[in-house]
């Protein structure tokens, strides 16, 4: 492993502990809500690990966005920490409509595996077209 998937890694694992709750369980009259929950919280998981799938394979790389290019056209600190800062930022926004609307949780998630989907695609495309090392 290269030293940035670990720091990548090393980054996800407190999101992940931070997932658990410890909080008394919810009434069973909102058992519909709370698989709706668990969902969600299984989709932002997965959404981080295709972004950073994403990023890992694109790091170093010629970058066709321009709002993800450093200043030598590569993908580099700047386009991981805006690419970072908008999956963070989604996720957190998901988070606090779940607690104030539960019920878009499910669609919430759908539009997190969409969105995991394509980025997955992305990383395999860029994986794929990796040069060979000599």
């Amino acid at each position: 492993m290269t030293k940035f998937t670990l720091i990548l890694i090393a980054l996800l694992i407190p999101i992940s502990a931070n997932s658990q709750s410890f909080a008394p369980r919810e009434p069973a009259s909102d058992v519909r809500h709370g698989r709706g929950q668990k969902l969600l919280r299984i989709s932002m998981g997965i959404l981080a690990a295709a972004t950073v799938a994403d990023a890992a394979t694109s790091w170093n790389r010629l970058e066709a966005n321009p709002l993800l290019q450093g200043p030598n056209g590569r993908f580099g600190a700047q386009g991981m920490s805006l690419k970072f800062a908008l999956a963070g930022s989604t996720i957190a926004a998901q988070w606090m409509v779940s607690k104030k609307l539960p019920g878009t949780n499910r669609a919430m998630a759908i539009a997190n595996l969409s969105m995991s989907g394509i980025l997955t695609g992305v990383a395999v495309q860029n994986y794929r077209t990796r040069p060979s090392r000599p």
